[in-house]
């Protein structure tokens, strides 16, 4: 299917993500019309408004060929009715406007999110694939911060997770995201409307701003580095990651608006290699001209997974391959903080 040519709607397009899409929707030689409460700027028509707005979404949707539904409720993880509102009532503003538009939309690509898989899967020796629930206050407290398996206690292997997992968020931000997609795959289905879902990993790049209350644990540490300070590193360190770089994220998304084969799928998307967070904080901290100590705090966060990788099989059936090493990632990242405001701080370390 090929998208060139046709008008696409980006949700929250002035966004991190959102905006690299509308970038590349350009590049292709699509129109694109940007719906965000921010303003865009360039080749873009903009309408400005919120998602759980039925009238913002009757003056977006108009000709549209293709919705790319970025925008979501993000930061603190304590408002769990502003999540459910926007993120879950958002999308099904999306579909019940969809049944009044007389042009055709031809795909729906609605941005999802690890958050729904909790903890992530392991293998035992003796009881196969295991999806353990998150580790117990006592566990935690006593520094053994590995899961057990619920089948025998024995000890676990991380392996990556795959979209046949039991979801089971541990976040209202995760909950909402599991409900809007389940909405999206279920409206799209009854409306006919091919639908695509895309559970993201952790996604960074240039452009990601150090004040972003939901920032990835890279905004963090960056933020620490730059003021001379070393990264807290939680429990041992050794947690595992995925880490996805944004131009990745966004090529994947292309794919899936493209490919017939995605219609009523879900996808990760993801870099699907696993990497501690004590190797992305040695990483960082050289690219930033900082090379500190870094000693676990043995402090832990409950609510914490342990170990999350994406199997990203599915996807790469759609061609899909990450381009953007965690190296070149990086070295993009710290290049990009100028770009976001923070220029005066790398300029003092």
């Amino acid at each position: 299917m090929d998208i060139s040519g046709s008008l696409a709607l980006v949700t929250g397009g002035a966004g991190f993500i959102g905006s690299r899409l509308a970038a590349a929707l350009l590049a292709r030689g699509c129109r694109v019309r940007v719906l965000d409460t921010e303003m865009a700027a360039g080749r873009i028509e903009i309408v400005r408004g919120d998602v759980r707005d039925p009238g913002t979404w009757a003056r977006a949707l108009p000709e549209v060929d293709f919705v790319f539904h970025m925008a979501a409720a993000v930061g603190a993880d304590t408002d769990a009715r502003r999540y459910l509102d926007v993120n879950a009532g958002g999308t099904v503003e999306l579909y019940h406007a969809l049944e009044s538009v007389t042009s055709r939309v031809r795909k729906v690509v609605v941005a999802s999110s690890l958050g729904v898989y909790g903890e992530g899967t392991y293998r035992c020796e003796s009881d196969g694939l295991q999806h353990p629930e998150l580790r117990p206050l006592a566990q935690l407290q006593r520094g053994e911060w590995e899961p057990s398996c619920p089948a025998c206690g024995r000890g676990l292997t991380a392996v990556p997770t795959d979209e046949g997992a039991t979801p089971a968020p541990v976040s209202a931000y995760g909950v909402s995201k599991l409900a809007a997609e389940r909405l999206a795959l279920l409206m799209g289905r009854r409306l006919d409307v091919p639908t695509a879902v895309l559970r993201y990993s952790v996604v960074y790049g240039p452009g990601q701003s150090l004040a972003n209350p939901y920032s990835t644990v890279i905004t963090a540490f960056a933020t620490r580095l730059c003021r001379g300070e070393a990264p807290t590193l939680y429990e041992d360190g050794e947690q595992q990651r995925d880490w996805v770089f944004v131009d990745d994220v966004v090529r994947a998304i292309l794919l899936a608006a493209g490919d017939e084969r995605a219609a009523f799928e879900v996808f990760n998307v993801g870099s699907g290699t696993g990497r501690s967070v004590r190797e992305l904080a040695e990483h960082l901290g050289r690219r930033l001209g900082r090379d500190l100590a870094l000693e676990p705090s043995q402090r832990y966060r409950v609510g914490d997974y342990r170990h999350l990788v994406l199997d990203i099989t599915k996807m790469r059936a759609l061609g899909f391959e990450p381009a953007v090493s965690l190296a070149e990632g990086l070295d993009q990242f710290v290049r990009g903080l100028d770009s976001v405001g923070t220029g005066s701080v790398l300029g003092r370390i």
